[in-house]
């Protein structure tokens, strides 16, 4: 390449960064109608870089082929409207604690519960105590949330699973009244 006094023409390497606002630039020049050489023209002029139309129009076709498959998975073809779905992502727990009083003090109460380059931030009201539990003969796996503290060290695990599986759960919540004829409405 070179240009009017055939001086050769280096071409830039672009780093990551400048490739994506590139990109954006391009984008949001389509965007706004402009052609190819409109878009190399003000990139040229305004913003001092040099890239070649070609690119300009890969570019841009790139970004329109993106929208065009987004737009074919989250819309409604037939009436528009955006469809929101959810994909499962792998199961993983949020922190387990095995069942003794030693280990959830030393977690909830402990100056550095989790190694010495830890600080306990908790908030012992804002906890949500939780059991899980699997394989268990007789039950399909369930989580049961609601425990107190005083229930959740409670030493005994029958004493635990009973509060689990009780009516309304831990705390014996009531039902709604629309479910009053249920029998565990109190």
């Amino acid at each position: 390449m070179s240009d009017n006094n055939n001086v050769p023409i280096e071409r830039k390497k672009f780093t990551k960064t400048e490739k994506q606002y590139l990109r954006g630039m391009i984008h949001n020049l389509s965007l706004q109608r402009l052609t190819d050489q409109e878009i190399v023209d003000y990139l040229h002029n305004e913003k001092k870089i040099e890239i070649a139309r070609s690119t300009a129009t890969k570019i841009r076709n790139q970004v329109e082929q993106e929208a065009e498959d987004w737009y074919a998975e989250n819309v409604d073809m037939t009436n528009g409207r955006l469809v929101v779905t959810s994909k499962p992502g792998p199961p993983r727990e949020v922190h387990f604690i095995p069942f003794t009083k030693q280990n959830v003090d030393k977690i909830l109460k402990g100056e550095h519960p989790f190694g010495p380059d830890s600080i306990n931030i908790t908030d012992i009201d804002k906890v949500v105590f939780y059991g899980k539990f699997d394989d268990m003969p007789g039950f399909q796996s369930f989580r049961c949330e609601g425990f107190t503290y005083e229930q959740f060290i409670t030493p005994e695990w029958k004493q635990f699973m009973e509060l689990a599986t009780r009516p309304g759960g831990p705390l014996g919540k009531k039902y709604a009244p629309e479910k009053a004829g249920n029998e565990y409405y109190k």
